[in-house]
């Protein structure tokens, strides 16, 4: 493959870097124990994700979707 006129993959091989370096800096990383930044934003987004969820649970139940493409229309679609 050619970026630029540069030969960047080669048989399946990307040439720009060294994969081997790439994948054990990556293994050490992952094998860190997680600070406790690392847990805060997990938890964070956990916690969003959960509150996501909770919020468009059952929408096609609160929504008229007949046409499906009303919620998108100049009123609301909620059922009364």
């Amino acid at each position: 493959m050619l970026v630029n006129g540069r030969v960047v993959v080669q048989a399946g091989r990307v040439l720009t870097i060294d994969e081997e370096a790439v994948g054990r800096r990556l293994a050490e990383a992952a094998s860190c124990p997680r600070s406790a930044k690392e847990e805060a934003i997990i938890k964070a987004m956990d916690t969003l994700k959960a509150r996501v969820t909770a919020y468009y649970e059952g929408w096609t139940r609160k929504v008229d979707v007949d046409p499906y493409f009303m919620i998108n229309s100049r009123t609301d679609g909620l059922k009364i």
